[in-house]
């Protein structure tokens, strides 16, 4: 928090982009023309407040799941927060990141 880099004024434009995001992403009809065997890589980490802890991460696997995505992988990092290729443990995320596009992480 104390970070001068930390943080930044938002613009109404990103606002705008970012509400219109959500609202797309929370009409599971937006989904139906995506492939449900897409690879797909949800991370996550505990103590990110802007995903709730990890549970806002944790509900959309589900509802992907629950729509029908076969390739999914998801996991919430103790520790972490909102950038997760960023964090302590990055090298963590990282290697595991790489065994998952690699295909040895199921």
């Amino acid at each position: 928090i104390a970070d001068p880099l930390c943080g930044f004024d938002a613009s109404v434009s990103l606002w705008r982009d970012l509400f219109g995001f959500i609202f797309e992403g929370a009409d599971d009809a937006n989904f139906a023309d995506v492939r449900k065997s897409l690879p797909i890589n949800l991370v996550g980490g505990a103590k990110d407040p802007a995903t709730s802890y990890g549970k806002a991460v944790e509900n959309l696997a589900a509802r992907m799941r629950r729509i029908g995505f076969s390739n999914l992988v998801s996991r919430i990092y103790a520790g972490t927060r909102h950038e997760s290729l960023n964090e302590l443990n990055r090298n963590l995320i990282m290697n595991e990141l790489a065994a998952w596009a690699g295909g040895t992480l199921k």
